[in-house]
């Protein structure tokens, strides 16, 4: 669709689909879970409750963005000890390139090991980075 102002119209525009997909994400990411145990990011155990998890964003957003994500039980931090569900989640430092992500979790992380942030055996996790007007 293209709109425009006046009476008069111009011949239509058309613009390539990963161009196009490309300024959509300036507004709004979302990273979903396709399979149980769907990979979001490495995560660093900075405590036995806390991790950091880096996203960087595909394009630049529009402006810093907030978070939305599905349930936090959607989701586990997956290191030495096991599965360690996931009870908050965090955006930390956020810029329009990328972030961190902090998830907590009860207990059962070794500070200073590295671990898996990943769907926690459901496939409609997700996270979502809106940057909208």
């Amino acid at each position: 669709v293209q709109l425009e102002m006046g009476d008069v119209a111009t011949a239509f525009e058309y613009e390539n689909i990963t161009t196009t997909l490309q300024k959509c994400r300036r507004y709004y990411n979302r990273m979903g879970a396709d399979s149980a145990y769907s990979f979001f990011g490495a995560c660093f155990c900075s405590s036995t409750t806390v991790g950091k998890v880096q996203i960087m964003f595909p394009v630049e957003m529009s402006k810093v963005p907030v978070l939305g994500y599905s349930a936090v039980s959607k989701f586990v931090i997956y290191a030495a000890a096991g599965n360690a569900v996931v009870t908050s989640l965090a955006i930390n430092n956020p810029s329009t390139w990328g972030t961190a992500i902090d998830p907590n979790v009860s207990s059962g992380l070794t500070a200073g090991q590295a671990g898996q942030f990943i769907a926690n055996n459901d496939a409609s996790a997700y996270l979502e980075f809106k940057a909208e007007l």
